[in-house]
């Protein structure tokens, strides 16, 4: 069964903004319209200083589907693929209470 809602993390191909390639990561889920799916990548690196204040850990990352601590990478703006992208074999795990809470505390805390 195919869990596209909020919170829901994937593995996905990430395009490298500014450069060509891409990554296979774990994506965060924020919203579906129509056929898109709107998320953000996922790193297991903190990033530098100046990158911090853009990443909102997820604390509960094992019971997210992770294997490592890790981190909700804030792109503006958010990635978008189609929902045919979003196979029940790429589904990892889904956030829980805190860590959506983290997340949208991060989220006001950079004005959005």
């Amino acid at each position: 069964m195919n869990k596209l809602i909020y919170g829901s993390i994937y593995r996905q191909q990430v395009i490298f903004r500014g450069n060509e390639g891409f990554k296979v990561r774990p994506v965060f889920v924020l919203f579906t319209d129509n056929d898109d799916v709107y998320f953000f990548s996922i790193s297991t690196k903190p990033g530098k200083d100046h990158q911090k204040k853009y990443r909102a850990p997820i604390l509960n990352w094992r019971k997210a589907g992770l294997d490592k601590p890790s981190y909700i990478m804030l792109d503006d703006p958010p990635y978008i693929l189609s929902k045919s992208m979003f196979t029940d074999d790429k589904y990892l795990g889904q956030t829980i209470g805190m860590d959506l809470d983290m997340f949208e505390l991060h989220m006001s805390n950079l004005g959005y």
